[in-house]
């Protein structure tokens, strides 16, 4: 089964975001990256190989997930990755649920707020499964720590600028 962002998102994203600026997914398939790529300059960070370097249009980081990061991507290997970036919009529909981790997509919130995560927040942020109790608590979180207001929709959430 794969699993895809919601084609209501993607509209939001082609309707909202310039066309060419640069975009940041955490976690990559095929909802999100063929469909952005072709419009934006996509980064794609993704735990599992089978999904990376699977479309021309993104530039992939392949980042297995740290145990000690409560199953989160490796934050050394992610801060080279985006060294130097600056986003228009970020994406958090990775890394995939695991059983295993009470707050899969937790660790951006968790090193944002640490520190420990160097990225650029001014921007728009979009998490796709706020279907999902942790996602959206995830999002509620984000949009406290951002200091910015959250749109939700059927699935998505939006923090804007």
């Amino acid at each position: 089964m794969a699993w895809e962002l919601n084609n209501n998102c993607i509209e939001w994203i082609k309707n909202n975001i310039e066309k060419g600026s640069s975009v940041l997914e955490f976690g990559s398939g095929p909802g999100s990256t063929p469909h952005i790529g072709r419009d934006y300059d996509l980064y794609s960070i993704e735990e599992n190989p089978d999904y990376v370097n699977v479309h021309s249009d993104s530039t992939y980081l392949y980042s297995p997930l740290i145990e000690d990061a409560g199953y989160w991507y490796d934050i050394d290997l992610v801060n080279q990755f985006i060294e130097g970036k600056s986003f228009s919009c970020i994406l958090v529909d990775g890394p995939a649920a695991d059983p295993s981790a009470p707050c899969p997509r937790c660790g951006v919130y968790d090193y944002l707020k640490s520190g420990k995560l160097k990225l650029n927040t001014e921007c728009v942020w979009i998490f796709d499964d706020t279907d999902r109790s942790w996602d959206v608590d995830l999002a509620k979180k984000m949009s406290e720590l951002l200091g910015r207001k959250l749109e939700s929709f059927s699935d998505y959430s939006i923090i804007n600028v």
